[in-house]
């Protein structure tokens, strides 16, 4: 350490020295004092010498920099820091109030984000500007306009991915003619527009200008505006020059101008058409000829997504379409209980989906609060002939049911969560369709499904809590009565109480009516339900049902029990020679 130091203390000494006689050979005077006329001839000397110092002390930092672990990284993995930075830290803008007080116009200010990563170093700036393909994707509205030369000029006239608007901020025009001019449009494959800021005063037809330039290359349109009284109309000649090959189209709270488009044909492969609301009927909505048309064109749909979205009825109306089975997910979504009544039942009677695809409906306004009445709510998800599609898995919330086509996704032992949220692009489950409801489908529909060709179910907290409370003492038997062929029932313990006592009672026969072919329980452990005196009465509960089945030769052979709950003292009291006890992790 010693000899280190001294090692250190003495390329210091030297280092200084050599500077210092430097520095005295470019700045001394060298010819003793410099009188009025020889300082004034000597300062812009001066001047120089130290302007071209600053220079190569960049030049000698980034030698420096060189030497560093961040400095000398290879230029791929360079590339990837950059591409996550462009994830995580996109360039923004940010709007405040002024603080002068003759104004109340905001003030934007820019926060450039993952650019700033040009500042590192040299080599960082050189890597990363020296990269078209980081350049491409571009959130205008995040950048100020005196720098959009500069950024589409770094992209090397790659194809461009244009992202204007945010939903919040207001959409100047000077970025749409900026942003949006011929020569930008000419190079962009992607390009997402959301002008959807609440503002009295906007005018959408702004856009169309721009939108109905030539775009050779895009593949991916999305048009999002705000619903304000009525649906905007887009353009009659927009894609009339140069149509683009569409591969994704999403439009909401507009209408195209022609919905026989050979825009949206073969190569399309996601469709979302939504709205905001829907009260009646839109006059620019497609009829369903049109709309059916439309469909039959698509076939090499994987994503489709209507949100309040009703073609106008047909009379009479037209023969029922199935859609292709490429069809990956649908996702379905409506709100207005006045379109409900009058258009749903009709549009699933006309458009059927495989039973390959997954399908969400989610109702957000579908009935009343008494609204047992509506029994077309699920005929969306019990349209698949279940003689040769049968449902093999039900999951149950309080406003959610879910059937699997397909028996591999319910294997894993994870619990189904105290509530579940449908998401069409996170569950990529094939093979199932779920319906969401504003009241309770624990209450209403479990009655309406296809029970009889189940193998398992799966139910949640909330849905066993109301199960229970429907009809204390058969409320179990009263809802799933008809699920005869289930083999296995996923379910909290600490629930349970009212579930066990049902499944061990006998009917006149000496039977079980409850799952009579049951053989595998799986409980799944909720910890905000806290030990009390129930714990006791389940436990014996549990034993007794156990001994009660094996009696009858309908065992249960397996339980299946939260890692969680393994030192509870009911597991060791189970005769293992009849019933496996095995422990997972969820």
């Amino acid at each position: 350490m010693l000899k280190a130091n001294s090692e250190t203390d003495s390329y210091r000494q030297s280092a200084e020295d050599a500077w210092s006689a430097f520095i005295r050979t470019r700045f001394g005077a060298g010819h003793g004092p410099l009188g009025r006329s020889g300082r004034a001839t000597r300062l812009p000397q001066l001047e120089v010498e130290f302007e071209t110092m600053q220079k190569f002390f960049a030049v000698a930092k980034q030698h420096m920099n060189a030497c560093t672990g961040a400095g000398c990284l290879p230029t791929e993995i360079l590339a990837t820091i950059v591409s996550l930075a462009q994830e995580s830290w996109p360039a923004k803008s940010v709007h405040h109030l002024s603080l002068r007080e003759d104004t109340d116009d905001e003030v934007v200010t820019y926060d450039l984000g993952w650019m700033n990563i040009t500042q590192v170093c040299s080599r960082w700036r050189k890597a990363t500007l020296g990269n078209p393909a980081l350049w491409q994707t571009v959130h205008c509205l995040g950048l100020p306009l005196p720098l959009a030369t500069d950024i589409l000029s770094r992209s090397s006239r790659l194809p461009l991915r244009l992202y204007i608007g945010d939903g919040v901020h207001d959409i100047s025009n000077d970025v749409i003619t900026n942003w949006m001019s011929w020569p930008v449009l000419r190079r962009t494959s992607l390009l997402h527009i959301d002008d959807t800021s609440y503002d009295d005063d906007v005018n959408y037809e702004r856009w169309f200008s721009a939108i109905t330039q030539p775009m050779p290359i895009l593949e991916d349109l999305s048009i999002s505006f705000n619903l304000d009284g009525s649906v905007t109309l887009l353009p009659n000649n927009l894609w009339v020059e140069s149509p683009p090959a569409l591969t994704s189209l999403q439009l909401s709270n507009c209408f195209l101008p022609n919905w026989n488009s050979p825009v949206l044909g073969d190569k399309v492969t996601h469709l979302c058409l939504e709205l905001n609301w829907c009260y009646e009927e839109q006059e620019a909505s497609p009829t369903t000829m049109e709309m059916r048309n439309l469909f039959s064109r698509l076939t090499s749909l994987k994503l489709l997504t209507l949100s309040n979205f009703w073609p106008k009825k047909d009379t009479p109306p037209p023969d029922p379409f199935e859609f292709y089975h490429g069809l990956e997910i649908f996702d379905s979504d409506f709100s207005m209980d006045g379109m409900f009544e009058t258009h749903y039942s009709y549009f699933w009677a006309l458009f059927r989906v495989p039973s390959t695809t997954t399908l969400y409906v989610n109702g957000y306004n579908d009935w009343g609060e008494d609204g047992d009445d509506h029994p077309g709510l699920v005929d969306p998800i019990t349209q698949v002939d279940n003689a040769t599609s049968p449902a093999l898995g039900l999951v149950v919330d309080d406003f959610l049911v879910k059937l699997y086509y397909a028996e591999t996704p319910l294997l894993a032992h994870s619990p189904p969560p105290k509530h579940i949220f449908t998401d069409a692009h996170s569950d990529r489950s094939r093979s199932c369709r779920t319906l969401k409801c504003k009241n309770s489908a624990a209450q209403f529909l479990i009655h309406l499904l296809p029970l009889e060709s189940l193998r398992i179910i799966s139910i949640t907290a909330p849905a066993m809590k109301r199960i229970t409370a429907l009809e204390p003492g058969r409320g179990w038997l009263l809802k799933f009565g008809p699920a005869r062929n289930v083999r296995r029932l996923d379910v909290y313990y600490a629930h349970s109480l009212a579930l066990l006592d049902d499944l061990a009672k006998k009917d006149a026969n000496e039977g079980f009516p409850l799952f009579p072919l049951l053989d595998s329980l799986v409980f799944h452990h909720d910890p905000k339900a806290t030990a009390n005196s129930v714990q006791t009465s389940l436990d014996l509960m549990l034993l007794e049902l156990l001994a009660i089945r094996h009696e009858q030769s309908a065992g249960i052979q397996e339980l299946m029990v939260d890692w969680r709950m393994e030192s509870w003292s009911v597991w060791s009291q189970v005769n293992q020679d009849t019933t496996k006890v095995l422990f997972f992790e969820p």
